[in-house]
């Protein structure tokens, strides 16, 4: 898989069912499935376990003026309470596709003296993210 395949997609009304709009200018997302592996080892064996600290996300991107369709989307949903609905997916056939609802927040905003002005944005579980095979 590579990662330049995967691209995040947000919905215009922020509920699965709204039409998804790719998030331009996106860099790359570190994705935490929020699974872990548990093991209890006792006198006489072990018991494993799996625990799930709930999905999350994060990337940076770089804002364009005036903001692109999808950048506008996010900062929105952003200001008006973080609640909306993505997907993260490949473009490729046969990979694993992230989709669900999500609180969002640009945690970051940086204007360097040169170069291009980056967000930092912070995805966490609202509900259920389904991770598929597409």
């Amino acid at each position: 898989m590579s990662g330049k395949n995967y691209r995040l997609y947000v919905s215009s009304t922020g509920l699965a069912g709204g039409t998804m709009t790719e998030v331009e200018y996106q860099g790359d997302a570190t994705i935490n499935t929020g699974r872990t592996n548990e093991v209890s080892s006792f006198k006489v064996g072990t018991l494993t376990a799996q625990g799930n600290e709930g999905w999350s996300a994060s990337l940076q991107m770089s804002p364009v003026e005036p903001l692109a369709a999808g950048q506008q989307l996010l900062w929105t949903q952003f200001i008006n309470g973080g609640s909306t609905y993505i997907e993260f997916k490949s473009t490729t056939t046969g990979s694993i596709k992230h989709a669900g609802a999500v609180l969002v927040a640009i945690t970051e905003i940086s204007h360097p003296k040169s170069g291009r002005t980056m967000w930092t944005v912070q995805f966490n579980e609202n509900g259920v993210v389904a991770m598929t095979a597409v």
